[in-house]
């Protein structure tokens, strides 16, 4: 049977996707938790004024820093991709 090449491409989609989903659940270990207290330096900025800072790939948005900022952390919420933290010093 000829698989046109269309399914091929949905057969291919697919088993990346699910390769996706699988490395997320099995190695679902973030660098921060929420409560952690961290030392970042802020990198970039957002559209929304927000301060990002990373630790590695991770993303961390710090609202109410500036790029060159050195501030101490609270990690309020943390995502698949990125955290939230609050300014403490």
């Amino acid at each position: 049977m000829r698989r046109n090449r269309r399914n091929r491409r949905k057969e291919k989609i697919g088993r990346l996707q699910f390769a996706d989903d699988l490395m997320y659940k099995v190695a679902q270990r973030f660098p921060v938790e929420v409560g952690d207290i961290v030392r970042l330096k802020i990198t970039e900025m957002t559209t929304d004024k927000v301060g990002i800072a990373r630790i590695g790939l991770y993303r961390i948005n710090i609202p109410g820093s500036r790029i060159g900022d050195e501030v101490k952390v609270k990690i309020v919420k943390v995502d698949e991709k990125e955290a939230l933290a609050e300014i403490i010093e």
